[in-house]
């Protein structure tokens, strides 16, 4: 199913709001705040609705767990392989690789930093361009990335490449 399909089906059959973590969630002693679970709510409603919209709660609050949470939830519960954009100042890359990491380790997350030849090792075993884009599914055995965590100034240099692709979703941090 396309995400579109996906997003339809969603609405007509689904608008009750997440009352608990999810379980594909990281365990353990990570637990979503009350808040942070109105905000993953908040974000799922919204994209249900397709809706675009802006997360701007206070600094420290824990937005980007609430992003990886989201993604986690149109990867676990909408089975949206992506692949996701992520589009991040430099400056916080580490952190951002890090939550989805913590947070949703079962989705194939990438960092797309470096020099060009790094970037071109890269798209070489992690894309799929020639077959219409980024696939996260396996196919052939093979898994590609669901999400990229690149930098703004890397989404200007390779924008012929990375334009070619046919992003399910994209978040941008300030």
């Amino acid at each position: 199913k396309s995400v579109a399909a996906q997003r339809k089906h969603f609405k007509l059959s689904s608008t009750r709001a997440l009352e608990k973590q999810p379980e594909y969630l990281a365990t353990g002693s990570l637990k979503l705040r009350n808040y942070q679970l109105d905000g993953l709510n908040w974000m799922v409603y919204s994209w249900s609705q397709d809706r675009n919209v802006i997360l701007a709660d206070e600094m420290g609050l824990g937005k980007t767990v609430q992003c990886a949470s989201f993604i986690g939830y149109l990867s676990q519960t909408m089975a949206i392989r992506g692949p996701f954009l992520v589009v991040v100042p430099l400056s916080t890359v580490p952190n951002w690789v890090r939550e989805f990491r913590r947070w949703t380790p079962m989705v194939n997350t990438i960092v797309y930093v470096g020099d060009s030849r790094s970037r071109e090792v890269i798209r070489a075993f992690e894309f799929d361009v020639e077959g219409g884009g980024a696939r996260a599914a396996r196919e052939g055995g093979r898994k590609y990335f669901e999400v990229l965590i690149t930098t703004y100034e890397l989404i200007l240099k390779d924008a012929a490449v990375l334009g070619r692709i046919n992003w399910a979703y994209l978040l941008v941090d300030k």
